[in-house]
């Protein structure tokens, strides 16, 4: 059970950062 957690919460984890940085380039892009 305790796993299971731990394997969504570093899938999310690493989801939002992926998208952080995207979201950086974009930022970054557009100025």
């Amino acid at each position: 059970m305790i796993m299971e957690i731990a394997k969504k919460l570093t899938f999310v984890t690493k989801w939002l950062m992926s998208v952080d940085v995207l979201a950086n380039k974009n930022f970054m892009v557009g100025w």
